[in-house]
């Protein structure tokens, strides 16, 4: 495959999943700041930190030359995915449900 096709494949979905991100961290933190650290109510503090440290490295990636940093950039996407996942757990259907 072409260097630069890879490269696109790598950092379109890394650039809208930080896009994304950077929207909804304002409502993350006022959901976290309401729910006082209760993880039955909202994210903990340390699945937003977690989510803060996987932000920052995408970030840090997406402005390397994406050439030379392919891997560096979809292992700091699938990092900064799975912390999205566990802030966000709350708002699964069935965590709704059992409260």
């Amino acid at each position: 495959t072409d260097r630069s096709d890879c490269a696109g494949r790598a950092y379109a979905p890394a650039a809208g999943l930080a896009h994304d991100l950077w929207h909804r961290l304002p409502h993350l933190l006022a959901w976290h700041a309401a729910a006082r650290n209760n993880p039955q109510m909202g994210p903990a503090t340390e699945d937003l930190s977690r989510l803060l440290a996987a932000l920052a490295a995408v970030d840090r990636a997406l402005h390397e030359p994406v050439e030379g940093n392919i891997a560096a950039l979809r292992e700091a996407t699938a990092q900064l995915t799975a912390a999205r996942l566990a802030v966000e757990r709350q708002l699964d259907p069935l965590a709704i449900e059992q409260k």
